[in-house]
């Protein structure tokens, strides 16, 4: 389809800006790569990267070689408003574009296929970014480092590149060796090549020996081949979840089936609806960057990267690959919001409505084994003990109320405190004083009685006579 004037007056009003842009951010990729050279200063004494892949918000996100923070600040400076999401959910509907570099080395699964193609149908001129996975830039960080170390650091960055590389390697190892996936033919099990050459709209203006591209798993345009037999098993299953039930496809990807109750597929030509495949970008090893369109999808467009080595951080701080990100930025127009999609290497959830906040409310324990057994025989004994002591029976009792102006309490009082010195001398003389002083005299229960000598109860001993010597 040609595009009309207003859409190449558009287009070039949003390459001149996108370019523009590019000039401001050189500045702030450079500052972003001296703050990546700082770490390295500091790996003889034990310091790092951080690696954490396809993330552009916090800090080990937005300071990752593996981030997506600086292709992120590219559409912010083409005037879209940026946020995250980490689940495909009705939430993205006010999307214009989708950018979703997954940290999982697997293809997209059918259900999130699914969500995505609707998300394209169901508005015009939506634009949806895959970037595969394999890719790792931190590797190729201690690989570029590693050249121009001095010799007293190259056993560390050896074993630090070692490292890398060994994890990335690990990890691949989930990747299938060849799978078709509508969207692209993965074939994981090539070797890894240095791209040298760049054909494809996108390699105007693009000097391909000075770009730092490496691809290993391809992205290959699907064949006939590959496509018509799986594309008419994918139909046969969706006939059979469809069979008996009043529930319609809402996708119309070769939807044309006048009947869901039988067992084959019957549409136009076929029987199939086939994407339309462009490559924006190719080498003769690979094809990097393809547009997938369809008919039904009135002018969006899924972009499919076969990996990030020229759109993550570290990657951007090349010139060449900074243009080709310019070229990206581009190829999605005009727009207002972008959402940058972050998953794990799990894999990310799809929901087709979106779930509600869900607070604890303690009850959670009585839905596990074996706290729930436990805990209702506490229950039960609490509410006992509640109903033996909190209840009162019987008509409410009113106390009354004791009056301060009550003298005799004081006296009261003053007694219970004489009585806890246990020291009855001490107390009769402080009542004997109190009389003595206000009534003149003492009763004579306080008054002590005078102590002689002891009576004897036997005489006296006489005392023996002196012996004069």
């Amino acid at each position: 389809m040609r595009p009309t004037r207003d859409q190449l007056r558009r287009n070039l009003h949003t390459g001149e800006r996108i370019h523009r842009t590019l000039a401001r951010m050189r500045a702030g990729i450079a500052c972003w790569l001296l703050g990546a050279l700082a770490v390295v200063g500091g790996c003889s004494r034990g310091g790092g990267i951080h690696d954490t892949y396809g993330q552009r918000r916090g800090y080990e996100g937005s300071d990752s070689v593996n981030g997506t923070a600086v292709l992120a600040n590219l559409f912010e400076q083409s005037g879209y408003r940026v946020f995250t999401w980490q689940r495909l959910s009705p939430k993205l509907e006010d999307a214009d574009v989708i950018v979703w570099a997954p940290d999982d080395f697997r293809p997209p699964t059918a259900e999130q296929r699914d969500f995505i193609e609707e998300w394209l149908w169901t508005e015009p001129g939506r634009t949806f970014v895959y970037i595969g996975r394999d890719f790792d830039a931190a590797s190729e960080y201690w690989r570029t480092i590693r050249q121009g170390a001095p010799p007293n650091q190259a056993a560390e960055l050896a074993r630090r590149l070692a490292k890398a590389q060994s994890e990335h390697d690990g990890r691949r190892a989930v990747m299938p060796s060849e799978q078709y996936v509508r969207w692209f033919t993965l074939r994981s099990n090539k070797v890894p090549v240095q791209v040298r050459d760049l054909q494809g709209p996108w390699s105007a203006g693009i000097d391909a020996s000075k770009t730092d591209i490496r691809v290993e798993a391809r992205f290959d345009i699907p064949t006939l081949t590959e496509s018509v037999p799986a594309e008419r098993e994918a139909d046969k299953i969706r006939v059979k979840q469809n069979s008996g039930t009043n529930n319609a496809p809402t996708n119309p990807k070769a939807f044309n089936m006048v009947d869901y109750d039988a067992a084959t597929y019957v549409g136009e030509g076929d029987g199939l609806d086939l994407p339309d495949y462009e490559p924006l970008l190719y080498s003769r090893d690979a094809t990097l960057v393809t547009r997938i369109t369809e008919s039904h999808w009135d002018d969006s467009q899924l972009i499919v990267v076969t990996n990030g080595s020229f759109l993550l951080n570290m990657p951007l701080v090349n010139h060449e690959n900074r243009k080709l990100a310019g070229k990206l930025v581009e190829a999605c127009g005009d727009g207002k919001l972008a959402v940058f999609v972050e998953s794990g290497p799990y894999g990310i959830a799809v929901y087709d409505e979106e779930p509600t906040a869900k607070y604890p409310t303690g009850l959670e324990v009585f839905t596990v084994w074996p706290l729930a057994p436990i805990a209702l025989h506490f229950a039960v004994l609490g509410i006992i003990v509640c109903f033996c002591m909190l209840p009162i029976f019987g008509r409410p009792i009113e106390p009354e109320l004791d009056s301060i102006s009550d003298f005799g309490k004081h006296i009261e009082a003053l007694g219970r405190l004489l009585e806890r010195t246990r020291d009855d001398k001490y107390a009769r003389t402080r009542l004997r004083q109190y009389y003595e002083k206000v009534k003149g005299e003492a009763p004579a229960f306080l008054v002590e009685p005078e102590v002689g000598p002891p009576i004897r109860s036997t005489p006296p001993m006489p005392s023996a006579p002196s012996q004069s010597l």
